[in-house]
C-alpha cells in the first residue's frame, strides 16, 4: 500500500489519494457485481436449455458445453475477485485510518483550540473567577 506523504514531491493531495483509492475499491466491487450477474444469467440460460431445449439441434449443444464452462469458473473468478476485494478494503480502511490522523485529525485539533482560545476571550469579562470560566470551558468541551 502506498502510504499517505506529507513530501511536497508528492504529485497528488492527501484527499485524491483517498479518492483514487475509493475508486479502486468501487471498480473491484463493479467487477464482482458483475461476474455474480454473468453467473446468474449463464446459470439460468443453462438450465433453460438443459430442460427444454432441442438436444438434436448442434448449436444447442455447443451453447450449453460453453454454458457449463461458465457456470464452472465463474464461481472460481469471483472467489478470487472476493479477495481482492478484501485487500481493497483494507487499503481503503488503512488509508482513511492515516487521512483521519495525518491529516483530518490535526485539522479538528487546531479548530478546537481556536474555537477554545475564542470561548475564553469572549466569556472571561464576565467570570472574576479564571477557575469558574475553565471549569464552565472544560463542561461545554464535553458537552460537545
Amino acid at each position: 500500500m502506498k502510504k499517505i506523504s506529507a513530501d511536497s514531491s508528492d504529485k497528488t493531495s492527501p484527499v485524491q489519494h483517498l479518492e483514487s483509492i475509493i475508486a479502486i475499491r468501487r471498480k473491484s466491487q463493479a467487477e464482482m457485481t458483475e461476474l455474480e450477474r454473468l453467473l446468474a444469467d449463464k446459470s439460468a440460460r443453462r438450465l433453460a436449455l438443459e430442460t427444454s431445449g432441442d438436444l438434436n439441434d448442434a448449436a444447442v449443444i455447443t451453447e450449453i458445453g460453453h454454458l457449463r464452462v461458465f457456470v464452472e469458473v465463474l464461481p472460481k473468478r469471483i472467489a478470487i475477485k472476493e479477495k481482492e476485494d478484501g485487500k481493497a478494503e483494507e487499503t481503503l480502511t488503512e488509508a482513511t485510518n492515516e487521512f483521519i490522523r495525518e491529516h483530518l485529525g490535526p485539522r479538528v485539533q487546531r479548530l478546537a483550540a481556536r474555537t477554545r482560545t475564542v470561548v475564553e476571550n469572549e466569556l472571561s469579562p464576565h467570570f472574576a473567577e479564571p477557575s469558574a470560566l475553565m471549569a464552565l470551558i472544560e463542561w461545554g468541551e464535553k458537552r460537545v
